[in-house]
């Protein structure tokens, strides 16, 4: 059966009513919409359009009756502003370089971010780069950071210390298809510019310390997980250490498997987004990567 224009205009009506006593629930569910909305875009929004319909949004509410439909619809309107204008904010304050074009055989020298324990190795992301092609440097934007996965047989590496390794890296790639996993959006996030992998044992120039509260809580999750890990080598420590630090990585691809299968990778994810370090990047990286 088909509602009319006026029809559907008073069941809408009488949606918001019986929702009265819970208005301000609503309230994020609207940030969350207006977050939403800027993720579905095909072009970047200038900074002032948040803003601007926050403000049409203020007058529109302070017009309206108090205690009305129009002026809960109004509020709602400021809320999901807000939450546009706060994604378009934070993926602007994210800007980085980005690389333009696959480098082979590049020398990379960086500090150690962050480390990430894979089945099959270990995965490192070095910050302050310097890209170097036959001791020369490489005349093009620098990438603010760089994900290296490392060969086997890697020194012992802690947060902090500088690193220099032999790769090939090139840009982060997009969705394989439509709706896929979208690793490019979640590299912007993390600023990381450029992908790639080792082609000869890595070779740690200084030792060092973590800097900042943010670095010192990397550091003892990478500690920690890698105690785990060698305590409880296999595909159990991978689970375990997920668990515990929530570093994913080391979680084989058959154990996420089976998990999906059985309706338990929410646990995982969960324990990802509230022990790891992802609070400090983005809410759009954990949700995106909690998938």
């Amino acid at each position: 059966m088909r509602l009319s224009a006026s029809g559907a205009r008073i069941w809408i009506l009488n949606q918001l009513d019986t929702e009265r006593g819970r208005w301000m629930l609503w309230l994020p569910v609207a940030m969350g919409l207006g977050i939403a909305i800027y993720f579905q875009l095909t072009i970047e929004p200038p900074l002032w359009l948040g803003p601007v319909l926050a403000v049409g949004g203020l007058a529109a509410t302070v017009l309206a009756p108090a205690g009305g439909a129009a002026r809960a619809l109004g509020v709602g309107v400021v809320a999901g502003s807000i939450g546009f204008g706060l994604a378009t904010w934070r993926t602007s304050m994210l800007a980085a370089p980005t690389l333009s074009r696959p480098l082979f055989s590049i020398n990379v020298e960086g500090r150690i971010a962050d480390i990430q324990r894979l089945p099959e190795g270990v995965r490192v992301v070095l910050e302050a780069v310097r890209l170097k092609g036959n001791g020369a440097p490489i005349l093009e934007m620098t990438p603010v950071r760089v994900r290296v996965s490392l060969s086997r047989g890697a020194p012992p590496i802690g947060v902090g210390d500088r690193l220099l390794v032999l790769a090939n890296i090139s840009p982060p790639s997009g969705p394989a298809a439509p709706g896929a996993f979208d690793f490019q959006r979640v590299a912007w996030f993390q600023q990381i510019g450029a992908v790639g992998y080792a082609l000869a044992p890595a070779v740690v120039i200084e030792h060092g310390k973590p800097d900042g509260i943010v670095r010192t809580i990397d550091g003892l999750r990478a500690d920690a997980t890698a105690r785990i890990l060698k305590a409880l080598p296999g595909p159990e420590g991978g689970v375990a250490a997920s668990l515990l630090t929530g570093e994913q990585t080391a979680v084989t691809k058959d154990i996420n498997q089976s998990m999906r299968d059985s309706g338990l990778a929410h646990i995982l994810s969960i324990s990802a987004c509230t022990s790891c370090s992802s609070w400090r990047l983005s809410w759009a990286v954990c949700a995106t990567a909690s998938r």
